[in-house]
């Protein structure tokens, strides 16, 4: 088990470095979005209904296309690590489609790669509003704030992702990261071996 290789008696100073320094774990750390992904038509549609009480307007077929552009533009300036292009387009996809979460999650993790951590943690606190059962927006909430040392706020937002997701691996991993940064080592082993029991192989 992990628990026999993270307990503070074998692991040390060195080896505790060594695993806050690895996590934490989100789509962001994956160098922006892939070139060939999803469609925003795609991830629009999975990202639910506005929970607004007053009905969005239907958009025409055009405003669709306008937002479909701006958001395969940020798409493509974050894979190619043009970060600021990225938020200018991902900023135009959200003026044309502002309830659509999925579009706050995108520009977030731009942010949270150019160490801009709260506004990233402003753009993924706008996504769970309109998806509160987001449970990779929560993850990446977590590693926001656990980048600015804020590791409370960021184990609660863990535990909520992986409530949402008990197979969320990352977001195990994420907390084990912080309960080591707060000395609680018991509840970071116990998170690692979560890890192990949903992903024998995951390193």
């Amino acid at each position: 088990m992990l628990a026999d290789v993270l307990s503070p008696i074998h692991l040390g100073a060195p080896g505790l470095a060594l695993l806050l320094v690895w996590g934490p774990i989100s789509r962001a750390e994956e160098n922006a979005p892939p070139a060939a992904g999803p469609t925003p038509t795609l991830l629009a549609s999975e990202a639910g209904p506005s929970p607004s009480p007053t009905a969005t307007p239907p958009r025409t077929a055009a405003q669709d296309a306008t937002f479909g552009a701006a958001f395969r533009r940020g798409w493509e300036a974050a894979n190619e690590r043009r970060y600021h292009d990225a938020i200018t387009e991902y900023s135009e996809a959200i003026r044309l489609k502002p309830d659509d979460p999925s579009i706050y999650n995108h520009r977030g993790a731009v942010y949270q790669l150019l160490g801009q951590y709260q506004q990233a943690i402003a753009d993924y606190s706008e996504a769970i509003g309109l998806k509160p059962d987001s449970a990779e927006a929560y993850n990446d909430r977590g590693n926001s704030y656990a980048a600015l040392h804020q590791f409370h706020q960021a184990i609660a937002d863990y535990t909520e992702a992986v409530r949402l997701r008990a197979d969320f691996v990352e977001a195990y991993f994420n907390r084990a990261s912080n309960y080591f940064a707060e000395g609680q080592y018991n509840d970071a082993i116990k998170d690692c071996d979560a890890v192990l029991a949903v992903n024998p192989n995951f390193a």
